[in-house]
């Protein structure tokens, strides 16, 4: 009697924990689903590149704050957001990347800047300027649930920036987390 006790008394157990584990994983799916949001949600970014002088536009706002872009991997941020912690590491890597790749770096806060804000529709994003000052990339730096190094979108317009074929790349429509501007 004591041993059907003992094996009753485990199945409840091993019941009990599975609910739990399953509920903490859909918890967990169902808070990531949350934070999962598209990098361009009104269709700004989208809708300015879709003008002929799009290029020159985007590059004369971002000169207008950063200054020389030729050869340049502009990093875009805004000092509240809550991506921000996620995306660190893999921002870092991407500035060693661009360094070793002979691009400069520079960083600018979109938080309070009305010239870049229908460009940049969240952050973080990036835009990496060729040696001739041309356009190569605009975008997040990666889509997914975190912006993690290995996963990103921007790593391989660095790496074979001088193999690519002229015109930018202008990415609008993926999901991440991204703040909205």
């Amino acid at each position: 009697m004591q041993g059907k006790k003992e094996k009753v008394n485990r199945r409840i157990i091993l019941v009990v924990c599975f609910i739990w584990f399953v509920s903490i994983l859909a918890f967990l799916i169902y808070a990531a689903q949350q934070k999962l949001v598209e990098f361009d949600q009104e269709g700004k970014l989208w809708q300015e590149s879709q003008n002929i002088s799009f290029d020159n536009d985007f590059k004369s706002a971002v000169s207008q704050q950063a200054g020389e872009v030729n050869s340049s991997v502009i990093h875009f941020y805004q000092g509240n957001c809550e991506c921000n912690p996620v995306a660190k590491e893999h921002i870092d890597s991407v500035q060693l990347l661009a360094q070793q790749q002979g691009f400069k770096n520079i960083s600018l806060n979109v938080s309070d800047n009305d010239t870049l804000d229908k460009y940049i529709p969240a952050t973080p994003a990036v835009a990496i300027f060729a040696e001739d000052g041309s356009l190569s990339y605009l975008g997040p730096y990666s889509a997914g649930y975190s912006c993690t190094v290995g996963n990103g979108i921007v790593e391989s317009y660095l790496e074979y920036h001088s193999q690519l074929a002229p015109g930018a790349t202008v990415v609008t429509n993926t999901q991440g987390c991204y703040c909205s501007l």
